[in-house]
């Protein structure tokens, strides 16, 4: 598997992958006219915006971005307005950034080996983190569908911030927010890898 930061004209196919996982997730509506999803389309193409993609034999196999906090805000913004706000206080001088559009092939998920979908997920966390490490940020941000939180809060030592039951971003899903300190979230990934 090869993990790499995607260029310009790969985001048809992140925005392409996004819409076919979501889909299958019930975090958007069909849309047989693009096939497209291109959420918080403001945070692609930024300095402040880090697309990684994984690519295996089949071609495009998961993505992740990972934003730094700027006048462009964070896709958390919309949702999370008043708890954001707090984190930024908090934060205040320190470096604060979001990691999001997490998606993955949706065939991996439902093959026979799932182990792969796994090891796509492991590696794009990965990734993630070291792009947060060459960012210098301090702190991380994420929002989840609470089915998943235990996960990022076990593996990566993420914390819940806040949570809603009606996400708009997602098909107005349920949606955590989470946040993790990057020192400590390193710690743990290594301890858990």
């Amino acid at each position: 598997m090869n993990i790499r930061v995607a260029a310009p004209e790969d985001m048809a196919r992140v925005w392409a992958l996004t819409y076919k996982t979501f889909l299958a997730h019930g975090f958007c509506m069909a849309n047989r006219a693009t096939s497209l999803r291109n959420y918080h389309s403001h945070l692609d193409g930024i300095a402040e915006t880090t697309v990684l993609l994984a690519e295996d034999e089949n071609g495009l196999a998961g993505t992740i971005s990972v934003t730094e906090d700027s006048s462009y805000k964070l896709h958390v913004d919309e949702t999370f307005p008043g708890a954001v706000m707090t984190m930024r206080h908090h934060y205040n001088g320190a470096r604060f950034g979001a990691a999001w559009r997490l998606a993955t092939r949706a065939e991996l998920e439902t093959s026979p080996d799932a182990r792969r979908a796994g090891k796509v997920l492991v590696a794009l966390i990965g990734a993630a983190l070291e792009e947060c490490v060459r960012r210098k940020l301090d702190a991380v941000c994420i929002s989840v569908h609470p089915d998943d939180a235990g996960f990022y809060e076990q593996r990566l030592g993420f914390k819940e911030v806040d949570r809603v039951d009606h996400d708009p971003t997602v098909n107005n899903a349920p949606a955590v927010l989470m946040l993790g300190r990057l020192e400590a979230m390193l710690k743990k990934w290594k301890r858990k890898r």
